[in-house]
């Protein structure tokens, strides 16, 4: 049975607009300029799977476990709630790019934005949320902890 989320959310790229009308206007410029139907149709089938892929992150904290999934949620990570020892907020100063990537802090998850909620696990490893909501996500997270 699926327990009532206590917090949910899905953060949705601020740059994912302006990367779509990049993409659409080189489109054009394969058409017109390159005139070739193969790269436009490689193009275009990378633009969807990293639309499908990551147009968003989805948080979702119930009393049993801690989701994440990017996109349609093809890619998703679910940890239990009191598998962490600690937790926090924290900014992160280098460029991440979208998805998930290793930092200096342990693993990252971000789609957008500098703020992040650091998980601490009991052996020692670090996760990093990121999320434009770090205090109401980092005070459902302390109920667990």
């Amino acid at each position: 049975m699926l327990k009532e989320p206590l917090y949910r959310h899905r953060q949705l790229p601020l740059w994912f607009a302006l990367m779509m009308v990049a993409f659409i206007g080189y489109d054009v410029f394969i058409l017109l300029i390159i005139d070739s139907k193969q790269v436009f149709w490689l193009w275009n089938g990378f633009t969807i799977l990293l639309a499908v892929f990551f147009w968003g992150l989805a948080v979702e904290v119930n009393q049993d476990e801690v989701r994440l999934s990017f996109g349609i949620g093809l890619i998703k990570k679910n940890d239990p709630a009191g598998a962490g020892c600690g937790c926090g907020t924290g900014a992160e100063f280098v460029v991440v790019w979208l998805g998930y990537t290793l930092t200096p802090h342990g693993w990252m998850w971000n789609v957008s934005g500098l703020d992040a909620v650091e998980l601490t696990y009991r052996n020692g490893k670090k996760f990093r949320i990121g999320t434009d909501e770090p205090e109401m996500l980092l005070g459902v997270l302390k109920t667990f902890l």
